[in-house]
């Protein structure tokens, strides 16, 4: 525990000990306000403040920021629930381009900290963490390598939930952060490699460091994505993963398959986008299936639902009103392949059927001014009536409002 203060005073330090006019700094306030309906009510409200800055160090940039929160959360079954003091390292990034003498241009880029770290899909490890990522570019290619370490989340913002005792250490008071895991990866980038398409290719591997856990959980993973215009203004991406879960001397192998078609519409200032997610298991048993390193909900209105759970189809558009308002919907439809009476209570375990559900949501944001925006979500999921519990007639809705004030 006393490693936050320490941080908190070293980024103090740091802003002292830098000149006033090369820093960038100042402090954000905003408040998210949450009420969703599904087996219960629920209402959720959380004030924060940023401490950021940015600065230039010669040829290099740190970025740093420091968050408290407030936390209200009522709901209809257990009553309320306050966290009045929550402080976190929001962002701890060191930063650079080094140029390459010769002909040909080329650099390395690098970042150290902590960090935002997505594999090339973005479906399978997407998160902060700490760690360094350093790539080498030379002319259209691209080849880097990443690696974190995920032992310094907090345990209430890691999404990791690879193994048991991941979930067991969530109630265990005694436990402040998540999971300690090493995350890495190599990667390639080739831009417009031919007729201006875009090849990417990665392997990243997950493991466990705890040598108590029991039992220890590994994953691997290869991944390609292509993607790149097919005209002006229509653009697509196609990706494939193959991964493997080692736990206890078993292997369970799984793929994960995405897609994505995106058409601009400039004369409007709008967006239509096409979006398409699917994980199967491979081999005869195999209950896992494909397991990301981290969980990602694929749903407006019921967190419960990841991507890892689902087949999953999305129609999106979004519209640029004006310089300072824009809004958009996405309408979504689920298909189940692994989703238990845990996740979903409403769920008929023993009436399964294909189709879960489908859900509509509408979003906006409004610049009120330089320094003041509000934004708006809400999102509507109809069950698919033979899907759910006979007698159960539930629509889950969830409405959120937010707002942020920069000084």
């Amino acid at each position: 525990m006393k490693r936050k203060p320490i941080l908190v005073c070293m980024l103090i330090l740091l802003c002292l000990s830098l000149p006033l006019s090369s820093v960038d700094f100042g402090l954000n306030i905003g408040n998210v306000s949450d009420f969703s309906r599904n087996v219960q009510n629920i209402f959720s409200q959380t004030n924060s403040t940023v401490l950021w800055l940015n600065t230039p160090i010669k040829d290099f940039s740190f970025a740093a920021s420091v968050v408290y929160k407030f936390n209200y959360i009522w709901t209809s079954l257990t009553g309320s629930y306050i966290k009045p003091y929550y402080f976190d390292v929001g962002s701890f990034e060191f930063s650079g381009f080094i140029p390459l003498p010769g002909n040909t241009p080329s650099g390395i880029r690098f970042a150290a900290g902590r960090i935002q770290a997505d594999d090339i899909t973005g479906k399978i490890f997407s998160t902060k963490s700490d760690g360094l990522k350093v790539s080498w570019g030379i002319n259209n290619t691209t080849l880097g390598v990443q690696s974190y370490y995920t032992g310094l989340t907090l345990k209430s913002n890691s999404s990791i939930f690879l193994s048991p005792q991941d979930t067991e250490d969530i109630d265990n008071e005694d436990v402040v952060f998540g999971p300690s895991r090493l995350v890495y990866s190599v990667y390639a980038v080739f831009q417009e490699f031919l007729l201006r398409q875009n090849a990417s290719l990665e392997f990243l591997g997950q493991n466990d460091l705890r040598s108590e856990a029991s039992p220890s959980v590994n994953t691997y993973y290869g991944s390609a994505v292509l993607s790149g215009p097919l005209f002006s203004t229509l653009r697509y991406s196609a990706g494939t993963s193959f991964g493997v879960l080692q736990s206890d001397n078993t292997s369970n192998f799984g793929q994960l398959i995405t897609g994505n078609l995106s058409l601009r519409i400039p004369s409007k200032a709008t967006s239509l986008t096409l979006s398409g997610l699917y994980t199967l298991p491979w081999g005869d048993g195999n209950t896992a299936g494909f397991v990301p390193v981290n969980e990602q909900c694929v749903s407006v209105v019921l967190p419960e639902l990841k991507h890892d759970m689902v087949t999953y189809i999305g129609f999106e558009t979004s519209t640029q009103r004006s310089s300072v308002f824009s809004n958009g919907f996405k309408l979504s439809s689920y298909l189940n392949k692994s989703i238990d009476s845990f996740a979903l209570p409403v769920l008929n375990v023993n009436r399964p059927n294909l189709f879960v559900g489908g859900e509509l949501s509408v979003y906006g944001n409004f610049l009120v001014s330089s320094e003041f925006s509000f934004m708006y979500s809400a999102g509507l999921f109809v069950f698919n009536p033979f899907s759910v519990i006979r007698g159960i007639n539930i629509i889950p809705f969830r409405v959120s409002l937010s707002a942020t004030l920069k000084i």
